[in-house]
């Protein structure tokens, strides 16, 4: 079971010095429920008991009850809920729908829809339960809406069922039509139009209204409709049935940039599936109550048969291609799920590489891979890459020039791109190669896996040459309980800041100066400045996460780099920090580490010891579980926030940094 919440993050008088900085005038972020308090047990970072979100009607406390209160609440027994079953049309992998608007009669899920047919929905003749009408039509009536299956145990199987599946791993889209005009929560500020896109494990993607919670729509793509017999059944299976299980990606074209959806604006919607296949949808959702599939990218086919599973996020960005601003979709060839079973670093046979395709049409651009039909033909290749592709603009004209990338082996992938003003040819215009790599072949301890592509940061040191820091941290993050490996963050110094390498050249560990110990925090005089010296004729640093014995910590999120402190989240399967009872089960512990993005040194006094050690460097998360990844969000009034989940506190981080401003006339 899912749902989907909404709740305000805020900030009060820290009258008490929570954050124990010794100021109790300034203002920290929380979360806030409907009555403006705190929505967070501060002793366990779970929604408290008492708590109520948004869209849920007093006096109903929902708290951390997944299935209580939200969209789910406001369900209805008839919802608009489209498919396309008529099928498409197939041009090189990338398929067009025969019926694309999906309000058509044709696209209806319905029970009086013909086209939804026994073969398609994968249903037999025998209903699984006693009920008055035909299987196909009671998993259709349940699919639009119905409690067919007497879940509300009001003995109505006709009224509404309130179930939505879980978003595990999809990371959901808000976007903003315009203004409301009114507030209805009444916090002073009119409530923005927006409507909220997320996708399920039970194959639908929902459009939901932000201000009521109310489903405005819901789409299943058609090769998903074989699993709701699956989940209508409700058995027992001996693993998890994955729908749509990635993040919703939005291309809002605000044209006239006057913050309001309307003319030629256009909002365009990509989702992956992760775990559900290896298809890419998009969907132009301009018109919120007019959804229309545009087409599907189906991995495996065509142009894309070496796409994985569509674990990679979308990213939606410009490049300049023969003077003209053209924008595409970057994202990584996907997981090979061969990954699960392997215990030693071991070669996949598809999600190999990087795509970049039309963001209008799908059709593909250019690709990189091991194999010879790649646009860039890279042998080290050989591992699936999971992870979204890191998109850097690092002249700040609005036009990416250079990627980034880790991979199933351990590896850390670099591409730049040429801006040109005469050219559209990727394949001239686009360089590459291996810049990392970090795990050993046929050893299992050393078999690293990147997940998740690195933060990278421009670091400039007074009387040093600037260079770009990667960090990057590894972790088996289809084995989260995983204790063989032995994993590690990383900071690797790309030197080749405003140039492209040539050649490209590879960084491994032994290259890497081990700040484990915390060593250049924890010495002085001769002793300190000969670590420096050799943290400086090193291409990098890296800290080992097995080094307080916690065997199994590792890396299941993006980094993040702020203000010059990297931070970082880990997970631990163990109980460390656990104040219950021990018969609880073990959910893990969450660590996160804020460190100086040059050495590896703690920025703050975490542990409260006389000088930063190395145990300064991290401390616990509330939560316990596998942390996300850390997020920064700004809002009106408010102070710069960093959250990870829902451990929220302010993100004015500072290692003697300052911020230059630039202008620029146009003649």
């Amino acid at each position: 079971d899912g749902n989907f919440k909404k709740y305000k993050l805020l900030a009060k008088v820290d009258a008490a010095d929570v954050d124990g900085d010794g100021d109790t005038t300034e203002k920290i972020p929380y979360v806030a429920d409907a009555t403006f308090a705190d929505a967070v047990d501060d002793g366990t970072g779970f929604f408290a008991n008492g708590s109520r979100s948004f869209w849920t009607p007093a006096p109903t406390n929902d708290g951390p009850t997944v299935t209580a209160g939200g969209t789910v609440q406001h369900l209805v027994s008839s919802r608009n809920l489209y498919s396309t079953p008529k099928g498409y049309s197939d041009s090189a992998g990338v398929l067009t729908p025969d019926v694309s608007d999906l309000t058509s009669l044709e696209n209806r899920v319905h029970k009086g829809n013909a086209l939804l047919t026994d073969a398609l929905l994968n249903t037999v003749a025998e209903q699984p339960f006693d009920a008055p009408t035909p299987y196909r039509d009671s998993l259709l009536d349940w699919a639009s809406g119905q409690d067919v299956r007497d879940v509300n145990q009001d003995g109505d199987i006709t009224d509404a069922r309130y179930e939505m599946g879980d978003p595990l791993h999809a990371q959901p889209a808000l976007v903003q039509y315009g203004s409301m005009g009114s507030d209805s929560d009444g916090d002073g500020i009119d409530d923005p139009d927006l409507v909220g896109f997320v996708a399920t494990n039970d194959g639908y993607l929902h459009a939901v209204d932000t201000v009521t919670g109310s489903e405005l729509w819901s789409f299943i793509p058609t090769e998903l409709l074989q699993n709701l017999t699956i989940n209508f059944k409700n058995e027992n299976t001996s693993s998890k049935t994955y729908g749509l299980d990635g993040d919703v990606v939005a291309w809002i074209n605000d044209a006239d940039n006057n913050g309001e959806i309307n003319g030629s604006d256009k909002v365009y919607l990509y989702v992956g599936m992760r775990r559900g296949g290896r298809n890419i949808y998009s969907l132009d959702v301009t018109n919120r109550y007019a959804p229309r599939l545009r087409w599907v990218i189906e991995g495996g086919n065509g142009d894309y048969a070496e796409l994985g599973q569509t674990w990679s996020a979308v990213n939606v960005e410009k490049l300049k291609l023969g003077g003209v601003e053209k924008t595409v979709l970057i994202f990584g060839g996907g997981y090979d799920p061969s990954q699960d079973t392997a215990s030693v670093r071991t070669a996949d046979s598809v999600g190999r590489g990087v795509f970049i395709a039309d963001a209008e049409t799908g059709e593909l651009l250019w690709r990189a891979g091991p194999d010879a039909g790649a646009e860039l033909q890279l042998t080290e290749m050989d591992y699936s890459v999971p992870a979204r592709v890191k998109p850097i603009d690092i002249d700040g004209n609005g036009f990416v020039d250079r990627l980034y990338i880790g991979d199933m082996g351990g590896q850390i992938f670099r591409f730049d791109i040429t801006e040109s003003e005469t050219s559209t040819n990727l394949s001239t215009l686009i360089t590459g190669g291996r810049i990392a790599d970090l795990a050993v072949d046929a050893s299992i301890t050393d078999a690293r896996r990147f997940y998740y592509s690195p933060d990278v940061s421009l670091v400039v040191e007074e009387g040093q040459t600037p260079y770009l820091a990667l960090v990057a941290s590894s972790g088996f993050r289809a084995h989260p309980l995983n204790k063989a490996i032995h994993d590690k963050i990383y900071m690797i110094r790309e030197k080749d800041v405003y140039n492209t390498p040539s050649p490209y050249v590879t960084v491994t560990e032994s290259d890497l100066f081990d700040t484990t110990t915390n060593a250049i925090g924890e010495t002085s005089g001769a002793t300190q400045q000969a670590l420096i010296e050799a943290l400086g004729n090193s291409d990098g640093w890296y800290i080992d996460l097995d080094e307080s014995g916690w065997i199994g910590e590792k890396g299941l999120a993006e980094p993040l780099i702020l203000g010059g402190v990297a931070v970082v989240s880990t997970y631990i399967p163990e109980n460390l920090a656990v104040t219950g009872s021990v018969c609880e089960p073990v959910a893990g512990t969450g660590m996160v580490y804020y460190l100086n993005v040059t050495d590896g040194t703690p920025t703050f006094n975490l542990a409260a010891t006389v000088d930063r050690t190395r145990e300064d460097r991290k401390t616990y998360l509330k939560r316990s579980g596998i942390p996300p990844s850390p997020s920064v969000i700004v809002t009106e009034g408010g102070p710069a926030t960093l959250c990870i989940g829902t451990e929220c506190t302010k993100a004015e981080f500072s290692l003697d940094l300052q911020r230059m401003y630039w202008y620029e006339i146009e003649n």
